[in-house]
């Protein structure tokens, strides 16, 4: 019985000196039950606190992470979006011929082509 108020200071002490580097549940569970409150409060608010920051931190980290997704994707949308204008001198990329009115496609580097051409270029790659 005289060793329990000893038992009970050397475990805060670990507690408050080690307490990120030991699992505080692993030495809270050895306390005795009658340990007194005014004694482990210190500690447990240190556990609270810490486990708040951790709380915090992940919150940042999910936040940052959302933040850029969201510039990923508005990037991409920036990019898809992007304008092709024809001109009456565009040459499609494929036969070298103008553009004119007739059907085109557009690559996102600014390449156009007819649509025609497109569909040979696609079957030359496709029998290589």
């Amino acid at each position: 019985l005289g060793g329990e108020p000893r038992r009970v200071e050397a475990a805060v002490a670990l507690l408050r000196d080690y307490g990120a580097a030991v699992a505080p549940e692993a030495v809270l569970a050895r306390m005795p039950p009658d340990a007194p409150i005014s004694q482990l409060a210190p500690v447990a608010e240190a556990l609270l606190g810490r486990s708040s920051q951790r709380r915090r931190e992940a919150q940042m980290l999910r936040a940052m992470e959302k933040a850029r997704s969201v510039q990923l994707h508005a990037t991409m949308l920036s990019r898809r979006a992007g304008r092709t204008v024809i001109t009456p001198e565009t040459l499609c990329s494929v036969c070298s011929s103008r553009i004119g009115t007739a059907d085109f496609a557009a690559a996102p580097g600014g390449e156009v082509w007819h649509v025609a051409c497109a569909g040979h270029a696609a079957a030359d790659i496709r029998r290589a």
